[in-house]
């Protein structure tokens, strides 16, 4: 199943104020959601938390 990345309206929010002061904040969530995207489930980033399925 592909990965589905979706952002909040306050996550967007936050990002265009982070913008003003740091333009390139705009590329590098950009290039994080292509990969999170492009990899398949056993490569996601992050740690498995043990007994519960989920990466953190």
């Amino acid at each position: 199943m592909p990965t589905r990345v979706r952002t909040t309206e306050d996550f967007d929010k936050q990002i265009i104020r982070l913008a003003r002061k740091f333009p390139s904040v705009l590329d590098e969530v950009a290039k994080f959601i292509t990969q999170l995207k492009s990899v398949d489930s056993t490569q996601l980033p992050g740690r498995r938390i043990r007994r519960t399925g989920f990466n953190v």
